[in-house]
């Protein structure tokens, strides 16, 4: 299955949310399998993300030895930024079929919206 980085971006926090929560052996599984893989992505990313403001820092008057994204290179860094978030990994994962979690599972809308990706309701 395909994801852009975007996308696990946005899937971590009902990821961390669901994983926390008991559920059936395999289900939890393939989550955490999935989880320790956006985790791993997004630590990427960080770095990717910190190299981009050394290019583009300057530092900060009012507190010296923290950078910040020049005035100047603010576009640049949101158009680079943005351009690594649209690349696409793969990772191996079907889908879970929402009647795998139980009727007793409660998650936050906003939480569930992040995981439309990996998780279908087709019975």
């Amino acid at each position: 299955m395909k994801f852009t980085l975007a996308e696990i971006r946005w899937m971590q926090r009902g990821l961390t949310a669901i994983t926390q929560l008991a559920l059936p052996i395999k289900t939890s599984y393939k989550l955490a399998k999935l989880l320790n893989f956006c985790n791993q992505e997004m630590s990427a990313v960080e770095t990717a993300r910190e190299d981009l403001i050394k290019r583009m820092a300057v530092e900060n008057p009012d507190k010296p030895g923290e950078l910040r994204v020049s005035v100047e290179n603010e576009e640049e860094f949101r158009k680079e930024f943005s351009q690594l978030l649209q690349e696409e990994v793969e990772f191996d994962f079907t889908p879970i079929n929402i009647s795998e979690f139980g009727e007793e599972l409660t998650i936050a809308p906003v939480e569930l919206a992040s995981l439309a990706k990996v998780i279908e309701d087709q019975e």
